[in-house]
């Protein structure tokens, strides 16, 4: 394989960097060794170009694997992410640097940091992708796709709110479940899926006060615990919220479209009911209301 030789990015080119929402990134510091383990320079349309020694192995193992040539970015991430990644770097974005945290299954279940920086030169724009290895790190709580707290959190939210001395503060507990997630994936892939539970996350915790917890319970399903609710009106004002952010179009990666939620609500009066009683309620009364709602 060639030896790569990096340009630098047009002088004319105002600068834009992305960090990709598929996983939460690390700043370019936290590189290992601060050499990458692997490196691609591929073109607009996702042909590889040139690759490092590295980079020349995972790609002798898509030759093995029946792939035609010419190879291609999706030969080694898949095709989902890479069309995620063309799209940011040379189409409706047009971003000159992105980061990213990626498993590649084929090689491996650790995963690398990946940064993408395009290069503009005489003969049309390219892009140069390093692969760093990732050192070990204490595991942080919450959820990593969304960067929502977890269900750690949401016991431990429980717990404070009735730890305290004399009556009880009210609360509501959300159960919510996306309509229609599995067709997003189905149709147009689990990163453009991806994309939409990072994009509700913001729109949620948006539309919910200050003091109250969005939390991912896991999938497509969220918890939302509301502070100093005391009857099921002041839940569902917030609810309709919920339902409004919910509903607006989603736009990723050069595709548009819409989802819904259910919700189902479950107040707790007092410090008898457990929290999995309180999830347990609020799921069965977010499938009555599925259950009602005109097919």
């Amino acid at each position: 394989m060639p030896r790569i030789s990096q340009t630098e990015p047009s002088q004319g080119r105002s600068h834009k960097e992305v960090t990709s929402n598929l996983l939460p990134s690390r700043p370019s510091d936290s590189h290992g060794p601060g050499q990458p383990e692997a490196t691609l320079l591929f073109e607009p349309d996702g042909t590889i170009r040139a690759s490092d020694a590295t980079a020349a192995r995972w790609l002798v193992w898509a030759l093995s694997a029946g792939r035609s040539r010419p190879l291609t970015l999706s030969n080694v991430i898949g095709d989902e992410l890479a069309d995620v990644w063309r799209d940011q770097m040379f189409g409706t974005q047009c971003v000159d640097r992105l980061l990213a945290k990626v498993i590649l299954p084929r090689f491996g279940s650790t995963p690398v940091e990946v940064e993408v920086r395009r290069l503009d030169g005489e003969a049309g724009p390219l892009a140069i992708a390093l692969f760093f290895p990732l050192r070990r790190e204490t595991p942080t709580p919450g959820d990593p796709l969304t960067g929502l707290p977890d269900r750690r959190a949401i016991a431990s939210w429980v717990a404070d709110t009735r730890d305290v001395t004399g009556p009880r503060p009210p609360f509501a507990l959300l159960f919510l479940d996306l309509d229609q997630f599995k067709q997003v994936n189905d149709e147009h892939g689990h990163a453009i899926g991806d994309l939409a539970l990072i994009e509700l996350a913001e729109r949620w915790k948006s539309a919910v006060r200050d003091g109250d917890l969005v939390a991912r319970y896991g999938g497509d399903e969220f918890v939302i615990l509301l502070k100093d609710i005391a009857d099921r009106e002041a839940a569902e004002t917030i609810v309709e919220r919920l339902r409004m952010a919910t509903v607006a179009p989603i736009a990723a990666a050069g595709t548009t479209f819409r989802l819904s939620v259910t919700i189902g609500i479950v107040l707790s009066l007092s410090d008898e009911a457990t929290l999995e009683h309180l999830i347990a309620v609020a799921d069965e009364d977010m499938y009555a209301r599925k259950r009602r709602r005109p097919k």
